[in-house]
This record gives C-alpha cells, structure tokens and sequence, in this order.
C-alpha cells in the first residue's frame, strides 16, 4: 500500500481509497506480473456504510495494466482479492508507482472503526523475483455534527512487515467547518509520528513529546485536503 485517502461521510460511514504501491529494482516493471492484495475488513460501527462491501477500482486507461477484482463491487463479503495485471512493460523508474486504487465510494463505503488488513502474493514476469508486505489499521471514525461531539476516533496503524517498508501517507479530505480535528493519525509505540506529536484524549489531540499520533490540535484546522506524509 502507497497511499490512503479520507473523503467524505459522517461517523457512521466513511468514503476511503487504498492506493496499491510497486517498486522495481530495474525501473521496469514487465509484462506478464501479477500482483494480487487479499484484502480482509472486519468490524467498525453501524452506520449506512457497509463493513463488508466488495469496493470499486480506478481502471487503466492505456491497457498497459488492468485491476481485477475476485467478486462484484458491492458483494458482502469479509475478504476479496484484488489482481494488479501488466499486459506491458512499464516504465517506472526509481521510487513507488501508485496509481492503481480500491475506492470505497459513496455507495460502497467503509465502517468507521473497521480493521483492514491487506497481504500481498505476486508473479513477476520474465522469472524476476518477488517480494510481499503486509499492513493492517483500523479505519477513523470523522466528521461528527460538531468540534466537540464525541465519537470521533484517529486513523490507527496496526502494523506493518515485509515490503510494506513505511506507514503510507494519508490525504484527508476538508475537515469538519473548517475547525475539527478529523485528520489525526496514531502509531504504534516505538514509531515517531511525523510533526507535531501529540496524545488523543477522546475529542483533540493534544500536543505531547511523547505522544504516539499527529498532527496536534492548535485551536483550528486547515479548510482544504490535509496531508500526512509517509513514515518508514
């Protein structure tokens, strides 16, 4: 996983991107790879938003890569694969490709509160070899009616292993009147945030040295997309 991204919702359902990453030692990836993420997805809160939903996909538009899905979007189901094929050779050059997505829209959205795990198994063409990560976090929960309502709950990374070398960075969408704190991230212990570090206390985060999430409340929030930078 390269990237996360935050849309709209409410506390109840939230619409959630996972972009899937690949390097490659050569700067190419072949033809003939395949790639596949199983995705699993449990729990999280009630809400209009499905736990368990199979999402949708960005798709290629130069057929040089295609993103297959194991069932149709919407399919209830705790697990579903999702198979990254390259029809061609792909020129990447040094650094993490990110383009292809999940994207758990308006209608195939995600419970706030849900756990997401994600592992990686892969075939690269032309006999090169292939390394997997794993990542798992539990999903915020954003945008209460108001600064001070409870029930809101930070992004939480889990953990991570293998290729999956850094925590991705995260996009969050506007926050709640331009004034809640709906973009916090929190870290396993022994991982620095990035920034401003700071503790959650159920409705702010509030700036600590010591503290495993960030950014730190400063008594407003930015109007537009925030964004939270990678930690590897």
């Amino acid at each position: 996983m390269c990237r996360l991204f935050y849309g709209g919702g409410t506390i109840n359902y939230q619409v959630h991107s996972i972009y899937l990453g690949v390097t490659s030692s050569t700067g190419v990836i072949p033809a003939g790879t395949r790639l596949t993420w199983t995705v699993n997805v449990s729990g999280g809160g009630a809400g209009t938003g499905g736990t368990n939903e199979v999402p949708t996909t960005n798709s290629s538009q130069n057929n040089i890569w295609s993103l297959e899905l194991s069932q149709p979007a919407g399919t209830a189901t705790s697990s579903f694969t999702a198979t990254l094929v390259f029809n061609q050779d792909l020129t990447i050059g040094t650094g993490t490709w990110c383009a292809p997505a999940l994207v758990l829209t308006d209608i195939y959205s995600v419970r706030p509160g849900a756990n997401i795990s994600t592992s990686t198994t892969g075939t690269v063409g032309r006999s090169g070899t292939f390394s997997g990560g794993e990542l798992s976090y539990t999903v915020a929960r954003r945008h209460p009616t108001s600064v001070n309502t409870t029930g809101r709950t930070p992004h939480v990374y889990l953990t991570r292993s293998g290729a999956q070398t850094c925590y991705p960075a995260i996009s969050y969408s506007r926050l709640l009147n331009t004034n809640g704190t709906d973009n916090v991230t929190t870290y396993p212990t022994g991982v620095t945030p990035p920034g401003n570090r700071c503790s959650w206390d159920g409705r702010f985060c509030n700036s600590s040295s010591t503290g495993q999430s960030s950014p730190a409340y400063i008594g407003g929030a930015a109007s537009g997309q925030y964004e939270q930078p990678a930690v590897c």
